[in-house]
């Protein structure tokens, strides 16, 4: 029943979108038999990247891969051995051991207890606090709460310090004698993987980083917009990138994440050789149906032609990185562009193939 639902619901966007772009429903009707018939698209994935948009040309739609036909080669790439970058914890201490530039991750609570991993100027690492409350005493004005086997952002909490209390970034405030209790909620987040259950996270207290100016004006948001670049490297073969995506923070939110566009928050497609925008799904307000947008529906900003900044660096970071983590072979790098240069927040051992691919595997 709640497939028929789907199809039906499908079928009604399908035709809304037609008459909105003055299109011809009969045409975008076909193209949606054929996505789904032919391409093994589901309806989620057509109606989140706006694939019946007429838009886009037949040439263009090609460049696209379903789940579906993607996952077969991602768990052959992959299989078993994405751990690596699984644990956020254990990927932090792979980065920094491979020279990669993360960001700095003050702290880790988990069943061992509360230990300092890269702690603020002055103090001392050898004295780990025994309470989560004497530890945050001792953190920056702002920093990121997040779980090490989460996903898809959740469990992720930005706070800021206001006097004696705490904000968190959706307004909940707290004490800050008992926001620990708050901050531990994190751990009830769900996992990216069956494999791990909640009762594994470990909690980390990392450095909450500052945009590029240029992102910054686009989204009118002091949000960390990252950029996933997918890579291939194959033993005895050279890393190259299969596809890349800038997601574009929208609707107020303060993390990146599209979940299928149901956040609010856009995806934009940058050029592979020069970082240029050329094509930005996203819902033109909350609770829309997504579309191809040519500007931000927040700023006003013009996002076809923008620029990401540092954009040879981040997909160099990339390379460099999918190189050092080899035998894992297909990796979503979630990157950072800040006013220093690019930083890799996450690896993704699984992912949606959710934008345009540059190269066939």
């Amino acid at each position: 029943m709640s497939s028929l639902r789907e199809s039906y619901s499908l079928l009604r966007d399908a035709t809304a979108i037609a008459l909105s772009r003055r299109a011809n429903p009969a045409r975008t009707l076909l193209r949606l038999g054929r996505l789904c018939t032919y391409g093994h698209f589901s309806p989620t994935e057509v109606r989140s990247l706006a694939l019946l948009d007429p838009w886009l040309s037949a040439a263009d739609l090609r460049a696209y891969r379903s789940k579906e036909h993607t996952w077969p080669r991602l768990v052959d790439w992959n299989g078993d051995r994405s751990r690596s970058v699984d644990d956020k914890l254990a990927f932090h201490h792979a980065c920094r051991a491979a020279n990669l530039p993360v960001a700095q991750l003050f702290a880790v609570a988990d069943a061992m207890g509360i230990r300092w991993i890269e702690p603020p100027a002055g103090v001392d690492p050898n004295e780990p606090p025994e309470r989560l409350e004497t530890l945050i005493d001792a953190l920056p004005g702002e920093f990121v709460v997040k779980p090490s086997y989460g996903l898809k952002g959740y469990g992720v909490r930005v706070f800021r310090r206001e006097g004696r209390e705490l904000v968190d970034s959706v307004g909940g405030r707290w004490p800050a004698t008992s926001a620990a209790s708050e901050m531990r909620k994190s751990l009830t987040a769900p996992t990216m993987h069956a494999r791990y259950q909640p009762n594994d996270h470990a909690l980390l207290l990392q450095a909450r980083l500052t945009p590029h100016p240029s992102l910054v004006t686009l989204a009118a948001s002091r949000a960390i917009q990252t950029v996933r670049i997918c890579t291939l490297a194959v033993s005895g073969q050279p890393a190259r990138v299969l596809f890349a995506f800038l997601k574009v923070v929208a609707a107020g939110n303060v993390l990146d994440n599209f979940r299928a566009g149901q956040s609010g928050n856009l995806l934009a497609y940058p050029d592979y050789e020069n970082g240029r925008l050329y094509r930005v799904v996203g819902p033109p307000r909350p609770g829309a149906l997504p579309s191809v947008l040519e500007y931000h529906p927040d700023s006003g900003v013009t996002m076809i032609g923008f620029e990401v900044p540092a954009w040879k660096a981040a997909v160099a970071l990339a390379l460099r990185a999918a190189e050092r983590f080899q035998p894992l072979s297909a990796i979503g790098w979630d990157i950072a562009i800040t006013p220093e240069g690019p930083l890799l927040l996450e690896g993704n051992g699984s992912w949606d193939p959710v934008a345009p691919w540059f190269t066939r595997p």
